[in-house]
């Protein structure tokens, strides 16, 4: 039996299965949606607007609707990116894109999206950097033979490419984008999915994200544990209404027999 400790405080005794977010849990979620949001704006705005200040304005104001802060080099807190499931980032781009004048449509959009995960599926490695404790954390669940999960917003392909790249996908057996279900974050049909397939109790399974709505799916699904980790969009004060424990990074998690 193993079981799941913070510090030196059993949280999850015989865990199992441990579902984990992606972005600003196992990777930095400013680094990655940053440099991708520049890419799909730049196509955007090479694609209508060939004024070069026209395509400066239009540019910051895509990735500011997108939900990164350019001054600050951060994501936002309330997304969209990285909160909300791809479909609705495509809305508010192709917003974006008609209120400056130009006539399209989501897909049109959405296939400018679709150019720009082609463009970056060879060659990821760049946009990612992984926090701190993750590699230590996943090598171990492995040796002690619990079985790990990754539920995203982002696609799944892409989330298979960001663990390829990242020579990590041998240790996961689930992979559950937003593309796969009908209801996203903070909905329980991600970690449900997972359950149905694995056979695993709900109480011997443990939710580990760094928003609101993964413990929220977390404690909708009813869950053993649920775990918020301070690397990514979450704060103390936005994690307090959840029934959650809290974690600086993964160095503070280890597994015990």
């Amino acid at each position: 039996m193993t079981d799941l400790f913070i510090n030196d405080e059993c949280v999850l005794e015989d865990v199992r299965l441990i579902l984990l977010d992606k972005d600003g849990t196992i990777i930095d979620i400013h680094h990655y949606w940053g440099s991708m949001l520049k890419e799909r704006a730049q196509l955007i705005v090479n694609r209508w607007f060939s004024d070069s200040d026209v395509q400066i304005r239009i540019f910051n104001e895509l990735i500011d609707v997108m939900g990164f802060e350019l001054e600050s080099g951060r994501t936002k807190p309330e997304g969209p990116v990285g909160v909300k499931p791809r479909p609705f980032i495509v809305k508010v781009a192709t917003e974006v894109v008609f209120k400056n004048g130009v006539t399209t449509d989501e897909e049109e959009i959405e296939k400018l999206f679709k150019e720009v995960d082609l463009q970056t599926a060879n060659n990821i490695l760049p946009f990612l950097k992984v926090l701190p404790g993750i590699n230590v954390f996943i090598k171990e669940c492995h040796e002690q033979g619990l079985q790990l999960g990754v539920v995203t917003t982002d696609i799944t392909e892409r989330g298979r490419k960001a663990l390829q790249a990242l020579e990590m996908e041998n240790y996961f057996q689930y992979i559950i984008g937003g593309d796969q279900v009908k209801n996203p974050k903070p909905a329980s049909d991600s970690v449900d999915i997972i359950l149905e397939q694995s056979g695993i109790e709900r109480d011997k399974t443990a939710v580990i994200g760094d928003h609101a709505v993964d413990l929220e799916m977390g404690i909708t699904s009813k869950i053993g544990c649920n775990i918020g980790v301070l690397t990514g969009l979450g704060t103390r004060e936005s994690f307090s209404p959840n029934t959650c424990h809290l974690i600086d990074s993964f160095k503070q998690l280890s597994l015990r027999t």
